[in-house]
């Protein structure tokens, strides 16, 4: 809830749309937020909150890497941010490693307001 009301109030102030657990047509996966829609995204968020270790977190870090070599085959020009939160990432060190490689920004709920900024960078272009 706190990502979305960021979001929202992001993007209500600067006048941009946003769309909620859309199928994302280019890359034909779903994304928790999808800036300012799922037929022209310039900005994806997802998000993972794990309080155990899972095997969903290596399939999350493998959307992460398959979204990043869509974009370049597509020639897509697409920010991907990643926000974790959870104990459960500190013992999947890899699929963090993984994420943190392949997104354009990886932030948690303590620095969340960062949102604010990456969505207008994002959106300049």
């Amino acid at each position: 809830k706190k990502i979305e009301e960021a979001i929202k109030l992001t993007c209500d102030l600067e006048g941009l749309t946003y769309v909620k657990n859309k199928n994302v047509d280019v890359f034909e996966k779903s994304y928790n937020f999808t800036i300012p829609n799922e037929h022209s995204p310039k900005i994806l968020i997802d998000y993972s909150y794990n309080i155990t270790t899972s095997s969903t977190q290596s399939r999350f870090a493998e959307k992460i890497v398959n979204t990043k070599k869509d974009a370049e085959a597509n020639q897509q020009t697409v920010i991907t941010v990643v926000i974790l939160e959870g104990a459960g990432w500190v013992g999947r060190q890899s699929d963090l490693k993984t994420i943190y490689e392949n997104a354009d920004y990886v932030l948690n709920l303590a620095n969340l307001g960062l949102l604010d900024q990456i969505i207008r960078y994002g959106m300049e272009g």
